[in-house]
């Protein structure tokens, strides 16, 4: 009975063993952001694993690509939204988020015993020839199996506050990788609100070049009508033809500027360049009020 009990215990401690770090592991992870497409918010820990457990059951946390409808009007909050989603930039940030709060739990599993266990197995094959009178062989066969299971239980009771002060860092660096984090989605913004307004500046200016390219043309009309009736002199006409050419070339040079930011927004997001996005045009915006209050009081 003896025999069979002693294996079990140590099934049993080993069992409780793994439960307990993984306990510890998994619940480290409430001090992590809870998704990679929001910032994190500081707060207790208890709702932080209630959020995350919302998370989870909703499908938040899975790997998968956001949908982009080439029908629809994207706005700068929209883009926002998209650049948070897909963008791989938070996807990393949030992983080595998730990573230094798992140390926070491998820090504080050092709390828990260690428990080793060894088994050392033999076998002996041994034939001995035994004394008989001459004429014949006889031998003595002997086999010897043998199992020693060992055990031993190792708990640290006293280290003088070091093990204390790994966890406090371990804890110290899980807040920074948080902290990282909300820095990676506030760059983004910034760059999408950037890179938005840069294509809607670009959208202008291409409009604007080819509003003039319009009007040298009609220049150019009215000019060589007038040379027609000898009203306007050769010279006139070929600095007419000289102002279309060179508005069609800067027609040509806005509009590849007008595609350099379209592509560069799609970087921002985090989308592949292939793909076509409808951005939402700022030109019948109207510009904020003149404010008559001092600075020094806003």
């Amino acid at each position: 009975m003896r025999r069979h009990l002693m294996p079990a215990l140590g099934r049993g401690a080993f069992l409780a063993m793994m439960l307990a770090l993984s306990g510890c592991v998994a619940d480290t992870l409430a001090l992590a952001p809870q998704s990679p497409d929001a910032q994190w918010q500081p707060g207790d820990g208890d709702e932080a694993a209630e959020m995350r457990r919302q998370a989870e059951e909703s499908g938040a946390l899975a790997l998968t690509a956001p949908t982009v409808d080439e029908s629809r009007l994207y706005s700068l909050p929209q883009l926002i939204d998209l650049a948070q989603r897909s963008n791989p930039d938070t996807r990393v940030a949030w992983e080595q988020a998730r990573q230094a709060a798992l140390a926070v739990g491998m820090a504080e599993a050092t709390y828990l015993p260690v428990i080793t266990a060894n088994v050392i197995g033999g076998s002996n094959e041994n034939a001995a020839e035994l004394p008989i009178p001459i004429g014949g062989n006889a031998y003595f066969n002997s086999n010897i199996n043998g199992v020693v299971p060992f055990m031993a239980l190792q708990w640290l009771a006293f280290d003088f506050g070091g093990r204390s002060a790994v966890v406090e860092g371990a804890k110290q660096l899980s807040l920074a990788a948080n902290y990282q984090f909300n820095a990676t989605h506030q760059r983004l913004i910034f760059e999408v609100t950037s890179a938005f307004h840069d294509y809607n500046a670009a959208r202008a200016h291409s409009r604007a070049a080819g509003q003039a390219l319009a009007n040298s043309r009609t220049v150019y009309d009215a000019i060589r009508a007038r040379r027609e009736r000898g009203l306007a002199t050769s010279v006139d006409l070929a600095q007419a033809e000289q102002i279309v050419a060179q508005e069609e070339l800067r027609v040509v040079q806005a509009r590849g500027g007008e595609q350099d930011t379209y592509q560069a927004l799609l970087g921002a997001v985090g989308l592949s360049p292939m793909t076509k996005l409808k951005i939402e045009d700022t030109k019948d915006r109207r510009l904020p009020r003149a404010s008559s209050m001092p600075t020094e009081t806003m």
